[in-house]
């Protein structure tokens, strides 16, 4: 018996040895996190000369010596030593966390750009340096405030409207205003303050017309610091930050952004003795307004590209191509996977390769993408990648042949060629193939038969052929042996006919055009089913530019709704087929910036996109 238990617990000792593992990693990792020091300083970026302010250096945990910074420039008290301790309790788990926080009251005695060196402190033996501080002193605009708070603040009366305009503005600035087509810009929506903000109500974003666009993660919660603004002092927010990429060429037009603002004000009486005393929220005696503020319109001007070679897919940014196979050496029938990595920062979405000249002999299925990327404020970067599934039929030597990728890089203004290695692959005969080879001159009764080592007796009369008069050599045979030829000759032909085809880049894009279209809208229908119906109409757009870019064999680069019109009319497309499309087009951009559709009218959308590309597909067929 004891030796039993003893057996038990050995197999067991690997589980217990794990689960004492995991704990001990959680308990370390806590206690390192408790025991990193975190040591920041803060101050105003922007202040007036003459203003009084505070300088914070916080620590999460007790120092054993404070060393304050040399402060020059400033009049200045302290520091002074303030604590707080908090304590959470969280499923039965108790976290505690402490701050000390060492604060300096200055004031501005200078103009100028000033900076404050790093504080020190020491603890457990260990010593530590806050980040340093850049103050700007800015000459003090007592006449502008002065006539701010007449106008917004000491009048009872005083509306939204009556808010002096250079009191509350906001503004959508761009990093660049003049770019080539495809290059990015980065859209910040900021707002300028000197009033007391109480909220925001509606908000209405500017659309972007003729840009691609992808927001740039910001909190949702409004956050203001100070900046100087042309010699004053603004407190400012930044709304929302977009990525754009210009589609069309030309001077394009960001339309303004509209805020409605709510504002404190003041309820004062000239001359009360008791203003400054209850002059706050508690007291009742401030009141709320509206003024809604409007942007000014931003103008941009796209230049057009370069002329450019056919190797030219739409790709726009500084990016690097690289290509890898999964095996080099496979049987007939196993599937290699060919993959493409274009990384870098650009228009990573919206680039497609130019086409690949696999083997005539390989099966090649269409690319799965998958995007990578991340938006910030240098743009829209990470990586894209396309994984071709290529199954070879026969064995034999093989190569992909080298190609090129071009981009265009917006910094030098020029076209870059990366040219993509050969890749030689050798296909053995499979095990497959051999099992599906039968002999042409087994019937069906040989096949049942093979394998099988007694036969039953047969117990019915045979029959005899004369002597001479065999089936080799009859006029059946001879027939049969030309249409066993015939049909030999006919195969090879068509299998001729079909590498041809499959050589033909341009022709099979046109032939499998609206194919590809319709099993992409089969996908996005199946996805909105399952809930996810974000970015659909942009999804639906890509779809029929894909498609009008394979059927018309044009650039993604040239597309836009003029030009697909008059490819279009010139194919001997009816007008009234070419108006539903670009209609379709229209609405698809509209909904891209105007989110709010239900199940039921995506649905319809997708319907619609079906049966209009179904219809211009059949006309461009009947024409070609």
């Amino acid at each position: 018996m004891v030796i039993k238990y003893i057996v038990v617990f050995v197999n067991n000792l690997r589980y217990i040895l794990l689960f004492t593992l995991i704990a001990v990693s959680i308990n370390a990792n806590q206690l390192y996190a408790q025991n990193q020091v975190s040591f920041v300083a803060s101050a105003p970026s922007a202040v007036n000369l003459g203003e009084v302010f505070r300088i914070s250096y916080s620590v999460n945990q007790k120092p054993d010596q404070f060393n304050g910074p040399r402060i020059d420039h400033f009049q200045f008290n302290g520091p002074m030593l303030s604590t707080n301790m908090s304590t959470q309790i969280i499923n039965g788990k108790i976290s505690q966390s402490s701050s000390y926080v060492y604060n300096y009251t200055l004031q501005a005695t200078q103009v100028g750009v000033f900076t404050i060196a790093p504080a020190e402190i020491r603890i457990k033996g260990k010593t530590y340096h806050s980040n340093s501080l850049k103050i700007e002193v800015v000459k003090s605009q007592a006449t502008n405030q002065h006539t701010n708070r007449s106008a917004g603040q000491n009048n009872p009366g005083t509306s939204g409207r009556q808010i002096a305009n250079k009191s509350l503005f906001a503004r959508v600035e761009l990093d660049k205003k003049n770019v080539f087509k495809g290059e990015q810009i980065i859209a910040t929506i900021k707002i300028y303050s000197q009033v007391n903000l109480a909220r925001f109500g509606d908000i209405k974003m500017p659309s972007y017309s003729g840009f691609w666009t992808q927001e740039i993660p910001t909190p949702d919660q409004v956050s203001l610091h100070r900046e100087n603004v042309n010699g004053v002092i603004y407190n400012v927010g930044t709304i929302k930050q977009t990525v754009l990429v210009p589609q069309q060429t030309g001077t394009l037009t960001i339309e303004p952004f509209e805020l409605e603002c709510y504002i404190n004000l003041p309820r004062q009486r000239p001359g009360s003795f008791f203003d400054d005393f209850f002059n706050n929220d508690f007291f009742g005696t401030t009141r709320t307004t509206v003024k809604r503020i409007k942007s000014p319109e931003v103008k941009v001007e796209v230049k057009p590209l370069p002329p450019a070679s056919q190797n030219f897919n739409g790709a726009v940014g500084q990016l690097s191509v690289t290509t890898t196979v999964d095996h080099m050496q496979v049987k007939t029938n196993d599937a290699i996977t060919y993959k493409v990595i274009v990384k870098g920062k650009g228009n990573l979405k919206l680039i497609d390769l130019p086409p690949i000249d696999f083997p005539a002999d390989f099966e090649v299925y269409d690319p799965k993408t998958t995007n990578n990327t991340n938006a910030s404020l240098q743009g829209i970067s990470g990586s894209k990648t396309f994984e071709y599934l290529i199954i070879p039929r026969h064995p034999g030597e093989y190569q992909i042949p080298s190609w090129k990728f071009t981009y265009f890089d917006p910094a030098s203004g020029k076209y870059i060629n990366r040219t993509l290695p050969a890749c030689k692959i050798t296909v053995a005969k499979g095990k497959d193939e051999n099992s599906t080879v039968v002999s042409g001159n087994l019937g069906k009764e040989d096949i049942r038969l093979l394998g099988k080592d007694i036969r039953f007796i047969k117990n019915d009369s045979s029959r005899f052929n004369t002597i001479g008069k065999t089936f080799y050599g009859s006029a059946l045979f001879k027939g049969l042996y030309l249409s066993i030829l015939l049909i030999w000759i006919l195969l090879f032909v068509a299998r001729r006919i079909k590498a041809r085809r499959m050589a033909d880049t341009e022709g099979l894009k046109f032939r499998k055009a609206f194919i590809i279209a319709h099993r992409q809208l089969s996908r996005l229908h199946a996805r909105m089913k399952k809930g996810d119906e974000e970015h659909l109409p942009e999804s639906l757009l890509k779809i029929i530019w894909k498609y009008l870019g394979d059927k018309l064999n044009l650039d993604f680069s040239v597309l836009e709704p003029e030009s697909v019109k008059n490819q279009l009319t010139e194919s001997g497309i009816n007008e009234d087929e070419v108006n539903r499309l670009i209609s379709l087009i229209e609405e698809c951009q509209f909904y891209q910036y105007a989110p709010g559709l239900k199940k039921a009218d995506y649905n319809n959308l997708i319907n619609q996109t079906n049966k209009i590309l179904s219809q211009i597909d059949r006309l461009m067929n009947k024409t070609k």
